[in-house]
């Protein structure tokens, strides 16, 4: 296996573990707005994305997109999944790609859905997606960088 796609699955392992982790009284969850008791029993859309860039890692500029103009756009869209009585949505846009939890947060605030994210790079099209600078990290390197997001 390509050392790059194994760096961005265990970014994907990583968060699924800190995501998901359990305490002995509690399962919970870290989403956008924060640690979230889990609830069961809940619909989940389990990989959506409100918003991609695919204009490349060392090109991608998050001024290219106002934050006001994807609510308005988006909202009803996910006000509509309440209809549904779905709770979570998992939007694993990957950074360098687009993601933005400033965003998801907002989004997360204004319709009260429980929106969770994730951390990692995404290796498709010879690493496109990669910011140069990862390239040359260790995998402990970049195990902080996920960490700290």
């Amino acid at each position: 296996m390509n050392n790059i796609y194994r760096i961005v699955f265990s970014g994907f392992t990583i968060v699924l573990l800190m995501s998901c982790a359990t305490s002995s009284k509690q399962n919970k969850i870290t989403t956008v707005t924060g640690e979230e008791v889990l609830s069961g029993n809940q619909r989940w859309l389990s990989h959506e994305h409100i918003l991609v860039d695919f204009s490349g890692a060392d090109s991608i500029d998050p001024k290219k997109w106002n934050h006001d103009s994807v609510i308005t756009t988006m909202s009803p869209y996910l006000e509509e999944l309440k209809s549904h009585q779905v709770k979570y949505f998992v939007d694993p846009t990957p950074a360098y790609l687009g993601r933005d939890v400033v965003l998801l947060e907002k989004l997360a605030k204004k319709t009260g859905l429980t929106i969770l994210t994730n951390t990692g790079f995404y290796g498709a099209f010879k690493n496109k997606y990669i910011p140069s600078f990862a390239l040359n990290l260790s995998a402990e390197d970049i195990a902080k960088i996920w960490i700290d997001e």
